[in-house]
C-alpha cells in the first residue's frame, strides 16, 4: 500500500485543453459482468489502487508554460513545503496533480496520452496540521 500521511504524490504535465484533462481525470461508472470499473485514465496509467480519493487536488493553468511556484499556487498545505520549491524556470506545464497522503513508488514515470503528457514530479513531504478553531 502506498498510503503514507505526511506525503504527497504530485503529477506534472502538459494537456491541450482543460476538457480533455478532466476526462483524463474523470472517473467512470461502467459495468462489466457486474464488476464495477471507476478508475481513470490517469489511475490506469499509473496503475494506482487504493488511495483516498477524496484527498486529491488536479488544476490546469490557461497559461501553456509555467514555473513551479505557479503550479503549485492553491495547494493545501502549501505554506508547509513552499520553501522546497526554489526552481524558477518556465516549464511546458500546465496540469498538477497532487494525491495528499499517498507516496507514490510505482514504476511507471510518466506517460503520453494522445497529444498531452503527464510526468511523476516527485514526493513531497509535509506536515499536515489540522484546524479546529472553526469548531469554537
Amino acid at each position: 500500500m502506498n498510503n503514507k500521511e505526511g506525503y504527497i504524490a504530485i503529477w506534472l504535465g502538459y494537456f491541450v485543453s482543460e476538457e480533455v484533462f478532466n476526462e483524463y481525470i474523470k472517473r467512470h461508472y461502467e459495468y462489466d459482468d457486474e464488476i464495477e470499473d471507476i478508475d481513470s485514465d490517469f489511475e490506469k496509467d499509473f496503475d494506482l489502487k487504493y488511495y483516498d480519493r477524496d484527498i486529491v487536488e488536479a488544476s490546469i493553468l490557461k497559461q501553456d508554460s509555467n514555473t513551479l511556484k505557479d503550479l503549485f499556487k492553491g495547494s493545501s498545505y502549501l505554506e508547509d513545503y513552499i520553501e522546497t520549491i526554489t526552481d524558477n524556470h518556465l516549464y511546458k506545464y500546465n496540469v498538477i496533480i497532487r494525491i495528499y497522503d499517498y507516496k507514490y513508488e510505482g514504476e511507471k514515470k510518466n506517460i503520453v496520452h494522445n497529444e498531452n503528457i503527464l510526468n511523476f514530479y516527485e514526493n513531497i513531504e509535509y506536515e499536515k496540521v489540522n484546524d479546529f478553531r472553526w469548531l469554537l
